[in-house]
């Protein structure tokens, strides 16, 4: 009898046990849905932080570049003041004499007379701005490393050159590199341009190779030719950093059209272009490109579709400017090997040689397994010297970025009774037998975890593609039904065949 009282006795403190139990796994319950909730709203404002931080990031970019180039206006006009300076050098200073006695004096060594009429005011200092000197100070460290071999000031401008025959370079501010990381970030600007042209087939889909590209290639003018332009690709969304887009797409058929990517350190102007609408004719866009100082280049991109009509609209057009430039290139596709003697490639000669152009001789551009063929051209003027212009064309490949991956827990399909149910289910008289309180908490965490793991398991999630912002529900309808309309002609096409 007492055994009895006892057996009931325990089954009574195991539905004690039991309920309290129950009541501890259904405040877990609502601590995990509260904590879920808290979980996308910390994401949801993560992607907002995120937006904002982007915006802000674009904003002191654009700030950046703006108080440079204030910076710039305001050291020429500063500059621009001291242009009736004359500046004496090498005469050694003594503590308190007079300057105009000591420039008397020197006029009176040179032979020349020196009236106190002659000028307003003779400070003992460099007739350089505040900012040019700071640049004057860099470039002469960099001299006197060995980076430049000369320094020399001339109207106001600090010019250096790196080594016997080089370039001319002005140093004219602060925001660019120079030539190591050790030193002073100092931009030089060069009387010559970078320029480079290609055959893009699709910029859209070809942009982030080209904006690696030219983060590491600084070129001043990039022109693209087969830009297989579209109304949906706006021209925000084929922007790159540092440059000005020109357009000139192909209205009435696919592919073709030109683009020409110009550097904002330099101005440019459209002068002339061929119909936007296709006529079987070379597309071509002629642009005046100036601020290089006293000088301007005639700028002319082509693309001559294949076995389309002859060059005379842009024979008639360049007629009309080429008179009034010295400086002219013309850069684009062809479609006409000038390895081979053709009667297209004849043409194409002729057209240079009426015009008193050269092309550089490149040799083969376009290659297709075994078949080399010359057909993208650059065309300048004739050259002076004897010497061909040597240059390679580099393909660089973007390097793949593996997409992100992340681990979450899939409660999408977690059933609330179940999970109860299989916790009913679980042995628990380890948890009341232990007499240790860390074994108690490691099995009910086990019976816990195990339950969970299974009806809501972790899975692996890996980013596709990053968020595009411009798809909205009506873009995804439409592409829905054109994966409808291509489903449809497919399986049409397959009936037909067979």
């Amino acid at each position: 009898m007492g055994s009895q009282f006892r057996l009931l006795w325990i089954v009574r403190q195991i539905q004690g046990d039991q309920t309290e139990l129950k009541t501890t796994l259904n405040a877990l319950h609502r601590s995990l849905a509260d904590q879920t909730a808290s979980l996308e709203k910390n994401t949801a404002s993560i992607s907002a932080l995120t937006v904002h931080v982007e915006e802000l990031r674009t904003e002191y970019l654009s700030l950046s570049n703006r108080v440079s180039e204030l910076e710039t206006h305001s050291n020429h006009a500063e500059q621009e003041k001291l242009k009736n300076v004359v500046e004496i050098r090498g005469v050694c200073s003594i503590e308190s004499e007079r300057t105009d006695a000591v420039v008397i004096q020197v006029g009176m060594a040179l032979g020349v007379k020196i009236d106190t009429n002659y000028y307003s005011y003779m400070p003992k200092a460099r007739a350089l701005s505040k900012l040019n000197r700071k640049l004057y100070r860099m470039a002469k460290d960099l001299k006197k490393k060995g980076k430049t071999k000369y320094l020399w000031v001339r109207g106001g401008r600090i010019y250096v050159r790196k080594c016997d025959g080089g370039d001319r370079i002005c140093v004219v501010c602060l925001d660019d590199e120079l030539c190591s990381s050790s030193t002073p970030d100092t931009h030089f600007r060069s009387d010559s341009l970078l320029i480079c042209h290609c055959n893009c087939q699709s910029l859209f889909y070809h942009l982030d190779e080209l904006r690696v590209f030219l983060l590491d290639n600084h070129f001043d003018i990039v022109c693209l030719y087969e830009t297989w332009p579209t109304p949906s690709v706006l021209g925000e969304m084929i922007k790159i950093h540092n440059y000005n887009l020109v357009r000139h797409d192909r209205i009435g058929k696919g592919r073709g059209g030109t683009a020409v990517y110009v550097s904002q350190t330099l101005n440019y102007s459209i002068l002339a272009s061929s119909s936007a609408e296709y006529c079987s004719r070379p597309e071509f866009i002629l642009l005046e490109i100036f601020g290089l100082r006293s000088s301007k280049l005639l700028l002319c991109v082509v693309y001559r579709p294949p076995k389309t009509g002859r060059l005379d609209e842009l024979q008639l057009e360049l007629s009309r400017f080429t008179p009034t430039f010295r400086n002219i290139v013309i850069m684009g596709d062809f479609n006409s090997d000038l390895l081979k003697d053709t009667c297209d490639s004849r043409h194409i000669k002729d057209f240079v040689h009426c015009n008193n152009l050269y092309i550089v001789p490149y040799g083969a551009t376009h290659h297709v397994g075994v078949t080399y063929t010359f057909l993208d051209l650059c065309i300048i003027p004739c050259f002076l010297s004897s010497h061909d212009l040597i240059n390679i064309t580099y393909r660089f490949i973007t390097p793949f970025i593996p997409p992100p991956s992340f681990m979450y827990r899939d409660l999408k399909n977690f059933d609330v009774s179940r999970f109860l149910a299989e916790l009913n289910a679980l042995d628990w008289t380890e948890v009341f037998k232990s007499s240790n309180l860390d074994g108690k908490l490691d099995c009910f965490n086990s019976n816990l975890l195990s339950c969970i793991n299974h009806l809501a398991p972790f899975k692996l999630c890996t980013s596709k593609r990053s968020h595009a912002p411009w798809i909205n529900d009506e873009v995804r309808e439409l592409i829905r039904q054109r994966n409808r309309v291509r489903c449809f002609c497919t399986d049409k096409d397959s009936f037909l065949s067979n």
